[in-house]
């Protein structure tokens, strides 16, 4: 029973932590093409 607890614990781990991880790759990305697009203005003016 414990380790059954156990599992289902760390599926709602596991998931948590790939919801966390996409959520910082966005944030990453976001702000890449942020620094992107104000590159490409910077050059263009």
């Amino acid at each position: 029973m414990l380790l059954q607890m156990f599992s289902q614990h760390l599926t709602y781990i596991f998931f948590f932590i790939i919801f966390l991880y996409s959520l910082l790759t966005e944030d990453l990305l976001a702000n890449r093409r942020h620094k992107l697009r104000n590159n490409l203005h910077s050059t263009k003016g």
